[in-house]
């Protein structure tokens, strides 16, 4: 076979055995790049992606049998639902490559398929952010000697190769959309993926891993833009300046200054992850959560999770991509939240609390301002604000 005949045929075969990926590479071209165009781009000449279509060296893919471009194909289509191609900013290309590697490998081991020789084994990389790793492997490779061939993600140990050193083939590079048209990227594959994995559930082939990642890319209920921006107006602070000046009056001919302000600063987002909570409405608070640091943005995020008491805490920095990780199924008790808050010196713009309020144990008020978010319309809380998200 040529390698376009091996490409189709590698599609073909996912079509029957693997209906997730399958949806998603079909929605691909696959287009040829001679070694010049990889190298131009900093990239092996093998596989790769910017989300867009993905570039294969014929060379490459007469060397591979078919099972292996079947994992090649859903390797490269991973780095787009996870939105590789549009998250890097300012970190290092091939560091960044590895850290992505590492993420995807144990979704696609998961789904039996074969991974490429050398491939990035990283522990408890299924658990951890693409951001998160490469903090690992960025700091792993600050140790290495110059010229490589230290210990660490390479260096001979584990198999791997040392960060920035021969990757794994198949790579993921920037997409050069504007900020916008990336965005618009992404939500149209977290659409994608919500179909494909609707496929595959109707074909009883959808791997674990996968499942409780799109359980986490739930459609928000509130728009936590307009909430959000309304609930901070009194705890944000803000000045005014005359340039630019204020642009709703500018038509008119009136300069009138404009309003500045030093941005959501530090948030405290609290889930409910009492016995009394279903896993559906937890995958929805989740699910709310993901759109509230990717809405707004705080300079930084802290994640509790609580039943009678704080069993995990989880901390995101502006731009870090967040993976939850509940714990509970307990009892319910809100007053541990905010005694946690003042034992570790937290104090938040402002504190979110995602629960049922099937509870009285409130605690004392704390100085910041705290929401409650619950889907029973009847019932109220002694302090804060609450705001009703509608059941389906």
């Amino acid at each position: 076979m040529t390698a376009k005949e091996k490409i189709s045929r590698a599609r073909t075969q996912l079509v029957i055995f693997q209906p997730f990926f399958a949806s998603l590479v079909l929605r691909l071209e696959t287009e040829p790049r001679p070694d010049e165009w990889f190298a131009s781009k900093g990239l092996n000449p093998d596989i790769a992606t910017d989300g867009k279509a993905i570039y294969y060296s014929e060379a490459f893919i007469d060397q591979q049998t078919l099972r292996q471009v079947e994992g090649l194909l859903a390797h490269e289509v991973g780095h787009c639902f996870l939105h590789h191609s549009t998250r890097r900013d300012w970190r290092d290309k091939d560091i960044w490559n590895q850290a992505a590697d590492a993420v995807l490998n144990p979704i696609l081991k998961e789904a039996q398929f074969e991974l490429p020789e050398g491939a990035i084994n990283i522990p408890d990389a299924a658990d951890k952010s693409t951001e998160q790793l490469y903090a690992i492997l960025e700091k792993q490779a600050q140790k290495q000697p110059k010229g490589g061939g230290g210990k660490g993600p390479g260096g001979g140990k584990g198999g791997q190769p040392p960060p920035g050193k021969g990757q794994q083939p198949g790579s993921v590079f920037d997409s050069n959309d504007s900020a916008a048209e990336r965005s618009h990227q992404e939500q149209e594959w977290n659409v994608a993926v919500q179909q494909a994995a609707q496929a595959a559930k109707q074909a009883g082939n959808l791997p674990g891993s996968l499942e409780r990642f799109i359980e986490q890319m739930k459609e928000p209920k509130i728009d936590w833009v307009t909430v959000l921006r309304m609930f901070f107006e009194e705890s944000v602070p803000k000045d005014y300046r005359w340039f630019p000046p204020a642009s709703r009056y500018v038509a008119n001919g009136d300069f009138l200054p404009s309003i500045l302000k030093e941005g959501y600063g530090e948030l405290v987002l609290a889930i409910d992850t009492s016995g009394s909570i279903s896993q559906d409405q937890l995958a929805q608070f989740m699910g709310e959560i993901n759109h509230i640091i990717g809405e707004i943005k705080p300079s930084t995020t802290h994640v509790l999770y609580c039943d009678t008491e704080v069993g995990r805490h989880e901390t995101f920095t502006e731009g870090e991509e967040v993976v939850l990780q509940a714990v509970g199924g307990g009892g319910t008790a809100f007053s541990p939240v905010f005694k946690y808050c003042k034992k570790h010196g937290i104090t938040p713009k402002a504190l979110i609390y995602m629960t049922d309020l099937q509870c009285s144990d409130y605690g004392e008020e704390p100085e910041f301002p705290t929401m409650w978010v619950t889907e029973d319309p009847s019932l109220t809380a002694p302090w804060g604000e609450v705001l009703r998200m509608l059941p389906d």
